[in-house]
C-alpha cells in the first residue's frame, strides 16, 4: 500500500473508540499512519490515545486541541499536521472515531486509490443500501439524511448521493488547498470541501474529480453528537456555503 495518512477526530470517545480496530488497520495496511486529534476531551480519551500512540512505534500520532473546536476544525488540524509530517504520502483521509465504517472496508478504499484516474481528487464512502451490503441506519436519520442529500446536491449542482459519510480520502495535491482555510461550519464541512473543489476546478469538477465508493458495511452507533437541531440549521448552513463558493 502506498503511504497514506488517516485522521481520526475524537471528542470524549473513551468508551466508543475501538483501539483494536485501529490496531487491525495498522496490521492490514503497512503504508498507513494514523493521526488522532483529541478535541479537548474531558474524559479519559487523551490518556488512552497517548498510551496507544506511544506503543505504535511511529505509526500513530496524537495532537490535542486546547479547546473544543468541533469535528471540522479537528479534521482540518489533523490533515494539515500530516501534510507536514508525511511529505511523501499520496493520500490523506479521515475516519469517524466510532468506526461506523468498519476497518474491514479499508480494502475498498485502498483498491480505489490504486485504480482511480489521476484526475480523481477525493474518494468518498457512500452509504447506499443495496443487495450484498449491510447498511444499518435509524429510519428517521435515514429519512432526514435523504432530504439533506437532495439539498446538498442542489447546493453543489452535482448528483452527490452521500456527502456526510465520515470516511473520505483526498489525493495529496487536492488536500493541501482544500484544508488550507478554516471552515464556515462545524458540521457541514464535508459539503464545504466539495464546494471548494468545485470552485477551484470548475462547475463540472465534482463529476470529474470526485468518486463515491459504495460501502459494504456501515452501522449507526450510539452516542452520536448530531442532534435534530443540526438538521434544522442545515438549510441556513448550506445557503452560507453556496453564497461563499458560488
Amino acid at each position: 500500500m502506498q503511504k497514506t495518512a488517516l485522521v481520526i477526530p475524537a471528542h470524549n470517545e473513551e468508551n466508543r473508540l475501538d483501539l483494536n480496530a485501529c490496531l487491525q488497520l495498522l496490521a492490514d495496511n503497512p503504508g498507513l499512519v494514523l493521526c488522532f486529534v483529541n478535541d479537548a476531551s474531558d474524559d479519559g480519551t487523551e490518556k488512552m490515545l497517548r498510551r496507544f500512540t506511544e506503543s505504535a512505534r511511529g505509526r500513530a500520532y496524537l495532537i490535542s486541541l486546547a479547546r473544543n473546536e468541533g469535528k471540522a476544525q479537528a479534521v482540518r488540524a489533523g490533515m494539515n499536521f500530516m501534510l507536514k509530517e508525511m511529505p511523501d504520502c499520496g493520500w490523506l483521509g479521515f475516519w469517524d472515531a466510532d468506526f461506523s465504517t468498519p476497518a474491514a472496508d479499508m480494502p475498498l478504499f485502498r483498491a480505489a486509490m490504486n485504480s482511480c484516474p489521476d484526475r480523481t481528487a477525493v474518494i468518498m464512502g457512500s452509504r447506499i443500501r443495496r443487495l450484498g451490503s449491510s447498511i444499518r441506519r435509524n429510519f428517521l436519520r435515514h429519512l432526514l439524511g435523504r432530504c439533506f442529500a437532495t439539498a446538498a446536491s442542489l447546493t453543489l449542482d452535482a448528483p452527490v448521493y452521500d456527502t456526510q459519510c465520515g470516511a473520505k480520502f483526498f489525493r495529496r495535491t487536492a488536500a493541501e488547498p482544500l484544508f488550507a482555510e478554516p471552515f464556515l461550519t462545524r458540521w457541514l464541512f464535508d459539503v464545504e470541501l466539495l464546494a471548494r473543489l468545485r470552485a477551484a476546478r470548475g462547475p463540472d469538477a465534482l463529476v470529474r474529480s470526485a468518486m463515491e465508493l459504495p460501502l459494504e458495511n456501515w452501522e449507526s452507533k450510539a452516542g452520536s453528537k448530531l442532534r435534530l437541531a443540526d438538521f434544522i440549521r442545515a438549510p441556513i448552513e448550506l445557503l452560507r456555503i453556496r453564497r461563499k463558493y458560488r
